[in-house]
């Protein structure tokens, strides 16, 4: 092979003029890594990361559900809703059989009225009234057979027993009448039996003149002085006999002041008795009249009824066993997250947080920006997975709502997720943060 002149210079001009060019392309991209790396760093190093805490939720109303139970329980009779109606507050949710319930109350309606009806007859006894005044109440039901009865019978009562005590007083008046009279007569008899000594005694004196100057006998002196004698025993007698019938005049009246007050203090001492009853009574027909009440189970707010337990009537209700919930309508909404135990010392009540909606589509639902507004002071336990988490409530504003469009409707118990903005680090702490935190560890080892 011929090798000219010309092609040895070419040969010899290729390498001088490549070199120069490929030094450049190397220094124009190690410039470019250097620079790409240092950029990294400056930003690793000076541009804040948000830090959060991870926690599933759901969408819950701040007003809880409302579990509805009945306080004695009993047979169903109807059941006027079904799993989903929506029900205003006092709306009738289902009966229950009031065969029992009634029965008790008129029981103790028709106890309370005869314990009224005898009050209302003692206290005529203790006025001495003459006849009895029933309660306004009982008059006005008098049409009923059964408050006719009580009340005639009241009535019977109060006349017998009126009409006793009359007669009981009327004889001992009689018997003070016939003493009075007594007593007149033996006054009378005294007053005559003392003119009747006057008289004698006036004779006697004339018989002593005329016996002491011998012109009468003795013996005649003698029979004015037994007759004297006489006389004075007579009006002695009769003095202490209208003096006797004078002390039984005052034995009697006596004796029908305590039959007055016998009379009074059996009276005063039922009374007493029977309004205890009544207070007792009435106590017992307000809590029969509350359970009969009862029989009828209300919604107690407005909402929309779940977890209905009950689906046939003639079943059994037990005491205080739920019966139904009720979600409450047009409450306010918010998000209730678990935090695992790991993450509660970074969450704490006022830090934001962000709501992903789960159920909805994330390229049409934006994140919604919510505040933690609750944070659970003792860790809880999951029933199902025996798993331990904190509950944080996150509260969202309306705004935020807003954004969610017509829509999107936020239901209780849809699923979220949640992050709760705990602080701020770069990127270089968080890298070497595994770094410092295992020397950290090691520096307090023993």
């Amino acid at each position: 092979m011929i090798t000219t002149t010309g092609d040895v210079a070419a040969l010899s001009a290729t390498p001088l003029a490549e070199g120069p060019r490929f030094e450049r392309e190397l220094f124009v991209g190690s410039a470019v890594i250097v620079v790409f790396l240092g950029s990294f760093l400056l930003w690793s190093l000076l541009a804040p990361l948000s830090s959060a805490a991870v926690a599933p939720g759901h969408v819950v109303v701040r007003d809880n559900r409302k579990t509805v139970q009945h306080l004695e329980g009993g047979i169903i009779r109807e059941i006027r809703v079904r799993e989903g109606d929506k029900v205003a507050a006092g709306d009738v949710l289902l009966r229950l059989d009031e065969t029992q319930s009634r029965a008790s109350r008129e029981m103790y309606q028709a106890r309370l009225d005869a314990l009224g009806a005898e009050y209302a007859r003692l206290g005529a006894e203790r006025e001495g009234a003459d006849a009895v005044t029933f309660p306004a109440e009982l008059i006005a039901r008098r049409s009923e057979q059964r408050v006719d009865e009580l009340l005639t019978g009241q009535e019977r009562i109060f006349a017998k027993r009126r009409e006793a005590h009359l007669g009981r007083v009327s004889i001992l008046e009689q018997t003070i009448a016939q003493l009075e009279s007594e007593a007149a007569s033996y006054d009378a008899h005294v007053a005559s039996t003392g003119r009747q000594l006057d008289s004698v005694r006036e004779q006697m004196a004339s018989i002593e003149a005329l016996v002491e100057r011998g012109f009468e006998a003795k013996p005649k002196l003698l029979e004015f002085r037994r007759q004297v004698a006489g006389l004075e025993g007579e009006r002695q007698s009769s003095a202490a006999l209208a003096a006797r019938a004078r002390q039984k005049i005052g034995e009697t009246r006596l004796e029908i002041s305590q039959t007055e007050s016998d009379l009074l203090n059996e009276v005063v001492s039922q009374q007493h008795d029977t309004r205890e009853h009544l207070a007792e009574t009435e106590e017992a027909l307000r809590a029969a009249t509350d359970v009969l009440a009862r029989r009828e189970v209300v919604a107690p707010i407005a909402g929309t009824v779940v977890n209905l337990h009950y689906f046939t009537p003639g079943g059994v209700i037990n005491r205080g066993d739920p019966i139904l919930d009720i979600v409450p309508a047009g409450g306010e909404l918010r998000v209730e997250a678990r935090v695992r135990p790991t993450d509660i010392e970074m969450v704490r009540v006022g830090l934001e947080a962000t709501v992903r909606l789960t159920a909805f589509r994330q390229r049409v639902i934006p994140m919604l920006i919510g505040r933690v507004d609750y944070v659970s002071a003792d860790a809880l336990v999951d029933k199902t997975s025996g798993a331990s988490y904190y509950e944080a409530q996150v509260t969202i504003p309306q705004d935020q709502l807003d954004q969610l469009g017509g829509g999107a409707v936020l239901q209780p118990g849809m699923p979220a997720e949640v992050l709760i903005v705990t602080g701020k680090r770069t990127f270089f702490r968080y890298a070497i943060a595994p770094l410092t935190d295992s020397f950290h560890r090691a520096l307090h080892e023993d």
